[in-house]
């Protein structure tokens, strides 16, 4: 894609703090790529820096455990036409409400204070006996069954806040599992890095117990 204000093709960055995203300058190409990027089993987080707000910018992010190769060749796939162009009046300033709520389970989290440490030993010390293994589905990408989890939360905080994975959640009557919740990661997660991040949580963190299959 290229962005219309900049004349620039977008380019997936990368920040130690957020994983991979990318900046669109403008209202023009927020609205038209919003759009556009529905047609991908894709999960993302909006972020909306100072510097983008006036001009209706926003940032997407992706996570940390995507193939950059693979998110760049959808971002490359995805052309803005003219169709989408709305008004350069156009001022974006409402936050989106997963931002929002992003951003107070974090606030809440770190008022609570558990460590990392503590979270991991607190939900892989529940029962929780399976293995974690890192399935794929043809249309969504890797995914994750967990099966019968107690404190699934936890396993969730762990996940988002220390790993920054992004991930979309499936809904119940959609599992073919009793009792079952699946963590789907996109068609642009890497499946390798997925299933050593969750290695190294079972090593790190498991006491000899693992979850979900």
């Amino acid at each position: 894609m290229i962005d219309n204000a900049t004349g620039k093709r977008l380019l997936v960055e990368h920040s130690p703090q957020d994983g991979f995203f990318v900046r669109i300058s403008n209202a023009n190409d927020h609205y038209g790529f919003d759009e556009l990027l529905d047609n991908y089993f894709l999960p993302y987080e909006y972020r909306l820096p100072e510097d983008l707000k006036v001009a209706g910018g926003c940032e997407y992010h992706f996570g940390e455990a995507v193939n950059i190769e693979k998110l760049q060749d959808i971002i490359d796939e995805i052309e803005v036409p003219s169709d989408y162009l709305v008004s350069t009046e156009i001022i974006y300033s409402a936050p989106s409400l997963l931002v929002e709520k992003n951003i107070e389970e974090s606030i809440s989290f770190r008022e609570s204070s558990p460590t990392f440490e503590e979270l991991g030993k607190q939900f892989f010390g529940a029962k929780n006996t399976n293995q974690l293994i890192v399935l794929v589905d043809e249309n969504r990408g890797p995914y994750l069954r967990l099966k019968h989890c107690e404190n699934l939360g936890l396993f969730k905080k762990l996940l988002g806040q220390k790993y920054r994975v992004i991930w979309f959640e499936s809904a119940k009557n959609e599992s073919d599992f009793f009792d079952a919740e699946e963590l789907f990661f996109g068609i642009a997660a890497d499946l390798v890095l997925l299933q050593n991040i969750f290695d190294e949580m079972i090593a790190f963190y498991g006491l000899g117990s693992r979850v979900g299959h």
